[in-house]
């Protein structure tokens, strides 16, 4: 009888491994942390990612920091939720501009795709049917 509780035991304390680490919200299952494009950089925690870096920039981007349109601490994507395995939907901040110069910003509907090494994020604008990858750094 004590062979097969310490059976039972071993099994149940295997099957909680398991199930621990299908459910790791703070691993590569997680949206949290520092992503890169090269660009900009993005900070994420919980349901929004804010401006944390911004590096060589297109006239447009330029020319909303120079407009102070957004700024570091701004909000890039907000209300994020996920959706399902590795996928959130929310908002992405867009430029709007008038040739080269920024004259406002503007929210549009967002996916954001992590790879299953989590090193990576496709971010799918809705409104232009474009995307952008950023890593993670």
């Amino acid at each position: 009888m004590k062979n097969k509780l310490i059976w039972v035991f071993i099994v149940i304390v295997a099957i909680n491994g398991l199930l621990m680490t299908a459910c790791d919200i703070d691993g590569v299952s997680s949206i949290n942390g520092v992503w890169n494009n090269g660009a900009i950089r993005i900070t994420v925690n919980g349901s929004s990612g804010v401006y944390s870096y911004f590096g060589s920039l297109d006239t447009v981007s330029q020319s909303a920091v120079n407009n102070n349109i957004v700024k570091i601490g701004d909000q890039h994507w907000r209300n994020l939720t996920s959706t399902g395995y590795l996928q959130w939907s929310g908002q992405v901040r867009i430029i709007n501009h008038t040739g080269g110069n920024a004259t406002s910003s503007s929210w549009v509907g967002v996916t954001l795709t992590l790879s299953l090494d989590g090193q990576s994020v496709e971010e799918y604008n809705h409104s232009f049917g474009t995307s952008r990858t950023f890593t993670r750094w």
